[in-house]
């Protein structure tokens, strides 16, 4: 989703077809599926349509869309895994309350 934001691209709802790379399950392709058609419809009863010369109308019904409802399943997932060694070492002199509790410790009780 990072990089579909950097890379230039037209903004037709067709071109954002990798955003479904980002989807985990059915469930949340058939999500991403009814909101882009959520959002095509939107954008053709409120603009000219599709047969508008200026197609940049279009973007603020492909970030409601299609990237807010992938920000969402993105950051529902669980933050799990390992941390690598580079990042450890880079923050390993800040706060614990700011570089988070690494595997397997625990917050201490308030």
């Amino acid at each position: 989703m990072f990089v579909m934001a950097l890379v230039p691209h037209g903004l037709y709802f067709y071109d954002e077809l990798p955003l479904w790379l980002v989807a985990s399950s059915r469930r949340d392709a058939l999500l991403l599926t009814g909101a882009s058609w959520i959002g095509w419809v939107l954008w053709l009863t409120a603009s000219s349509g599709p047969g508008s010369p200026n197609l940049r109308d279009a973007a603020p019904w492909l970030v409601a869309s299609l990237y807010l409802p992938c920000l969402w399943l993105v950051l529902r997932r669980p933050n799990v895994g390992q941390v690598p060694e580079f990042v450890e070492r880079a923050v390993e002199r800040l706060p614990r309350a700011i570089r988070g509790w690494a595997n397997g410790e625990v917050e201490p009780a308030a």
